[in-house]
């Protein structure tokens, strides 16, 4: 909705959580949406961020057995 500063700060803590309660599917899906929104946004910074993050979704992805998942997330790693 063009809040991308504060969708940030919400992205952020949710990661938080959910890699302290030990949520890897969670986590995954997370550091994805995040990375959505950093491509969106397109700040300085925000491609290699996005890239990180996909980076990561990814491989937790394929270590849990989520093929559906990670082929999803291989797609947005094409546009960043």
């Amino acid at each position: 909705m063009g809040h991308h500063d504060e969708a940030e700060l919400h992205y952020k803590a949710a990661l938080d959580l959910t890699e302290r309660m030990g949520a890897r599917p969670w986590l995954a899906h997370t550091k994805e949406d995040f990375a959505r929104m950093l491509i969106d946004r397109d700040s300085p910074g925000d491609s290699e961020h996005a890239r990180e993050l996909l980076d990561s979704a990814l491989r937790t992805y394929r270590e849990l057995g989520l093929p559906a998942r990670a082929e999803h997330c291989a797609d947005a790693l094409i546009g960043v």
